[in-house]
């Protein structure tokens, strides 16, 4: 793999920075970013981006009664827990406390060896727009917009791959706004993908081309890079 393509050292960045970028892939760009400062550099500009965008969206806090009745389920009187009435209480609480170290002992496992074996950065204006990621070992894709409006009314957007020969095929709608969509790839289409041209967006009515193929104007193409 040609680790000095910058389109895809920006690919990877913004898999890594976003997490979904799992298992020895995660890995391989981790002791990238290490030794190589063009890795480095698309490390910083997605972390600032992604801190960019999270500035922009409001915390959300827990509401006093959560707390309060946490703490009173929690640190009753002494009295009171030894008190017979309570009995089923402590109980009910005592194994709730077990299921949630055994959920803290679960998150703490290591992540499955998967990951995505294909990424592809979509931009516009030298700005990125989405970032495109296959799974095709488990036929999973996924699309995250990146601060994208809306294309108009009545209007959505369309990802298709090219492929090496023959009609492009449609990859689903894309995302807008900060959103993500992950669905599954139909055996055949993620067998063409390995050898695909690359990928392409389009302009289609609601719903999606009426037609099987790009029926709107095309207005993004990308390259489809293997991890």
């Amino acid at each position: 793999m040609n680790y000095e393509n910058p389109q895809l050292l920006d690919a990877l960045a913004a898999e890594y920075v976003l997490g979904t970028l799992h298992g020895p892939a995660r890995r391989r760009f981790a002791a990238l970013v290490a030794t190589q400062p063009s890795a480095q550099a698309a490390l910083a500009r997605w972390e600032r981006e992604l801190a960019r965008l999270g500035a922009h969206l409001p915390p959300v806090a827990p509401g006093p009664q959560v707390w309060a009745q946490i703490e009173s389920r929690l640190f009753a009187a002494p009295a009171a827990r030894h008190s017979s009435r309570w009995r089923p209480l402590a109980l009910a609480l005592s194994l709730l406390c077990g299921v949630l170290v055994l959920g803290l002992v679960l998150q703490q496992r290591p992540a499955p060896e998967t990951g995505p074996t294909h990424v592809a950065q979509i931009m516009a204006e030298d700005a990125p727009r989405w970032v495109i990621s296959a799974d095709l070992s488990r036929g999973v894709l996924k699309a995250r917009a990146l601060n994208v409006a809306a294309a108009e009314l009545d209007r959505v957007f369309e990802l298709w791959m090219l492929p090496g020969t023959g009609d492009p095929q449609s990859l689903g709608l894309l995302p807008v706004g900060r959103e993500r969509v992950e669905r599954a790839l139909p055996a055949g289409l993620a067998g063409l993908l390995r050898g695909a041209a690359g990928i392409a967006v389009s302009i289609e009515p609601q719903g999606g081309s009426p037609t099987g193929v790009p029926t709107g104007p095309v207005i993004h193409q990308a390259v489809l890079s293997e991890l």
